[in-house]
């Protein structure tokens, strides 16, 4: 086997294991559900790791170890990625989420995927 080969076959099993790892940038708006208002936009940046099944909340500043309490473990279904509590969804199809929140508030919006495709 050649130097290219072996290349080429190193390239396909790196890419195949960063396949694992999704990075979803999302747009949101959070609501009010008490009162059906609107309160705010926000951005949420979410790591999903399909390997080890969990999705994290990624927030800008803070590495990994830091949010690891913003790491959920997820069910996967044909059309959701569903976090075992129930604090977020992520439809697998049309990238949209939803977060059940504190005090009523909630959090729906649109991901786009920074990184390998769901």
């Amino acid at each position: 086997m050649n130097k290219w080969s072996l290349l080429f076959l190193l390239f396909l099993s790196g890419s195949c294991l960063a396949s694992d790892v999704i990075y979803l940038n999302c747009d949101g708006i959070v609501t009010d559900s008490a009162f059906n208002k609107k309160v705010k936009n926000v951005k949420n940046d979410f790591l999903i790791n399909k390997n080890e099944k969990y999705i994290q909340q990624i927030i800008t500043g803070m590495t990994e170890e830091q949010t690891e309490d913003l790491r959920h473990s997820y069910v996967e279904t044909a059309t959701q990625y569903v976090t075992k509590n129930g604090f977020l969804s992520i439809n697998r199809h049309t990238l949209e989420y939803s977060i059940k929140g504190v005090m009523g508030m909630n959090i729906n919006g649109v991901c786009r995927v920074l990184k390998p495709a769901i």
